[in-house]
């Protein structure tokens, strides 16, 4: 998996998002994320952009849209 450390400046911030969790529209952090940003592995680090794209339209989707959770 690649590593923090390995990326350039716009993959650590990504990296660091996506480890620490984008915060609600409150400005809360989002359940089941770690306040520490444990590291999570994920393929989508291959590609920070890609990985970025997918993370805000789920979180979008998720968080944004004013739909009930079901």
């Amino acid at each position: 998996m690649p590593k923090r450390e390995d990326m350039d400046d716009y993959g650590k911030q990504v990296f660091d998002e996506e480890n620490r969790g984008k915060p609600l529209p409150d400005g809360s952090a989002p359940a089941g994320f770690l306040p520490t940003g444990i590291p999570q592995p994920s393929v989508r680090f291959y590609s920070p952009r890609y990985d970025k794209a997918i993370s805000d339209a789920g979180h979008y989707l998720k968080y944004e849209t004013g739909l009930p959770p079901d």
